[in-house]
């Protein structure tokens, strides 16, 4: 056997020791923090979206205070599409005993998440007391794509939103402004919880809506199906309560539609030739039980094309008296206003006239001339509706438009 030099034996020794140790144990530190920081940032992505209902995916995720996580970069999207719906710079995460909150200074959403965000506070409202934490998101600036008729982004400011638990049920709320300057936020409020009249029944939902200072469009209130319904820039601005109960929907609206697209409201429901801008005020308008019990407002629209024979139609069928005759060869009149207050009472409609610049009790007409008169007497429902029937028929027509006014009618 034979010896090495001390000092071949120190520069052997260093070479393991880098080659064996060092080397492998700094290898192993590298692959150790990169692999747990991926790995923490996919856990925390996934336990986002098993909270949010939603795919979650982002760039960073950092431990800014003890309790709180800050995510970075996020694309939030649909677990069913995986398409894209809001993307958000950051958000921050803060979990106490009682609440999960997330805020954010802004947020670009779409409008199918701004719909997805709807239904995730509709099923955690119907989750009743299952052990689920509540939530709450708080936003002071969402851009929302897709919502307004011209194509632009709406903002929302100050957005807020949560839930809570109730002894038998949940709660939530969300309020928004449609301007930074506004006193009053639009303020939407639901509770699914059991009835004062039957404690130990079954949970019934009741809702609150209050505009504030600001008319809301009804796509951002109702969804996609009123901006079909009435028009992509109707808006309300008033006050709605509702509540279920077992003996059918019990409801009260006080305020005013404006901007309602007579075409998609009337004339495509009804395969009538109608235009023009209308507004529907309600002062107010109550359900009960599922069927209409009294209503009292106004209606006015125009101006817009109207087709002649619609009004004849109302003419003969609604009892208005022509103050104008309409000549048989006219197929449409242009620039038709339309100016009315009514009341529902005792199941039918009285109208009263109120178009400006034309005689006392007009109901129709034009910048030139009077059209149609107030009716002698009030009108049974079916009658407005066989106004809207095709020509050459009183019947009421067989159209899902139709069928859905007749369900909220009282029976005779």
């Amino acid at each position: 056997m034979f010896l090495l030099h001390e000092t071949t034996r120190a520069a052997l020794c260093r070479t393991l020791f880098v080659a064996l140790g060092l080397f492998p144990t700094a290898g192993a530190l590298w692959w150790s923090a990169a692999w747990s920081g991926s790995a923490q940032r996919v856990e925390l992505c996934g336990e986002l979206s098993r909270r949010l209902g939603l795919l979650v995916e982002c760039g960073e995720t950092l431990h800014p205070l003890p309790g709180e996580t800050r995510y970075l970069d996020l694309i939030f999207s649909d677990p069913e599409t995986r398409l894209p719906l809001a993307t958000c710079p950051r958000l921050d995460l803060r979990q106490t005993t009682d609440r999960l909150s997330l805020a954010a200074e802004s947020l670009e959403l779409e409008w199918t998440g701004w719909q997805r965000a709807k239904t995730l506070l509709t099923a955690r409202l119907h989750a009743g007391t299952a052990p689920e934490v509540p939530l709450e998101l708080l936003m002071k600036q969402v851009r929302l794509a897709g919502v307004l008729a011209n194509g632009q982004v709406l903002t929302l400011y100050d957005v807020a939103a949560r839930d809570d638990l109730l002894e038998r049920g949940r709660g939530a709320a969300a309020a928004f402004r449609l301007s930074p300057g506004d006193a009053q936020p639009t303020r939407i409020r639901a509770q699914r919880s059991a009835t004062a009249d039957s404690p130990g029944g079954p949970l019934a939902t009741r809702w609150e809506i209050q505009t504030g200072d600001r008319a809301v469009p009804c796509g951002i209130l109702w969804g996609p199906e009123a901006a079909a319904l009435a028009g992509a820039r109707a808006e309300f601005r008033g006050a709605l309560w509702g509540a279920e109960s077992p003996h059918g929907l019990q409801a009260e609206v006080r305020g005013v539609w404006s901007g309602i697209d007579l075409n998609a409201a009337v004339g495509r429901p009804f395969a009538q030739r109608i235009g023009g801008t209308a507004a529907l005020t309600c002062r107010p308008l109550i359900i009960r039980d599922g069927k209409l019990a009294a209503w009292e407002g106004e209606f006015s629209s125009g101006p817009g094309q109207w087709s002649a024979g619609l009004i004849r139609a109302m003419a003969e069928r609604l009892k208005m008296k022509p103050l104008t005759a309409v000549p048989k060869h006219v197929v449409a009149l242009n620039d038709v206003s339309l100016a009315a207050a009514f009341e529902w009472r005792d199941g039918k409609v009285i109208v009263r006239g109120r178009a400006a610049n034309q005689p006392t009790g007009t109901v129709l007409g034009t910048a030139r001339q009077p059209l149609l008169a107030e009716p002698a007497e009030p009108l049974a429902p079916h009658e407005i509706l066989s106004a809207l029937a095709p020509a050459g028929t009183t019947a009421i027509p067989a159209l899902p438009a139709a069928a859905r006014l007749l369900e909220w009618l009282p029976h005779p």
